[in-house]
């Protein structure tokens, strides 16, 4: 499986696609929790987790950071 990486900061607050990009990897992790096997869950989650702690991370430093 290729991964895919998040490489922009978010740069407003009306960012939506930050946002829906977050949504995308939900949606993404979701169904591949649905369809991978018990033995490939350990190997194919981490990077996904990873991607949307970051994207999570950089919508709430644009929010709390000063004008």
């Amino acid at each position: 499986m290729t991964a895919l990486h998040y490489n922009s900061l978010v740069t407003s607050p009306s960012d939506v696609r930050t946002r829906e990009r977050v949504a995308t990897f939900e949606r993404m992790l979701e169904e591949l929790r649905k369809t991978a096997r018990a033995e490939e869950w350990p190997d194919l989650s981490p990077g996904y987790r990873t991607e949307i702690q970051r994207m999570q991370r950089d919508i709430l430093d644009y929010l709390s950071s000063s004008r």
